[in-house]
Parts: structure tokens; sequence; C-alpha cells
């Protein structure tokens, strides 16, 4: 299922909010430059958390939780 999510994002999702970035002008609009460029790394951000899972790599959410204002805290063993 991840891996398949890994591809939907990669194939649909990512290439949309990569072309976004291109399209809007940090000079004319640094707000929604802003946006433009979390929302590909966001997608990018869920393409690895999803590789990872696929891959049964160790703390798999990692790019997620680097993108969080508020990180998450860590439960379930020590850090």
């Amino acid at each position: 299922r991840f891996g398949a999510m890994r591809d939907i994002v990669t194939e649909n999702f990512l290439p949309r909010y990569v072309e976004l970035g291109t399209l809007v002008s940090e000079k004319e609009d640094p707000e929604a430059a802003k946006l433009a460029k979390f929302m590909g790394d966001h997608e990018r951000a869920l393409v690895a958390t999803a590789e990872n899972i696929a891959q049964g790599r160790e703390d798999p959410a990692a790019p997620v939780v680097a993108l969080l204002h508020f990180p998450l805290a860590y439960v379930g063993g020590t850090k």
C-alpha cells in the first residue's frame, strides 16, 4: 500500500506542486511562493515516508516530522 502511495504522489501530486512553485513569483506574492514551496517539500516528504515504510526503514516518518512546526513527542522507548 505504501509503495502504491509513493507512486501515486510521485506521479500525480508532486509534479503539480513543483510546477506551481514555478508559476508564483516570490517578488509578486511572497506568501504564495512560500506556500507553493512548502507543498512541494510536503509531497517529497510523503514520498520519502512511504518509501521508508515500504522498505521497513527505521523512523520512517522522519521526513514528515521534520516539516512540523510543533514536532510530535516521541512515544515508546528512548530517543
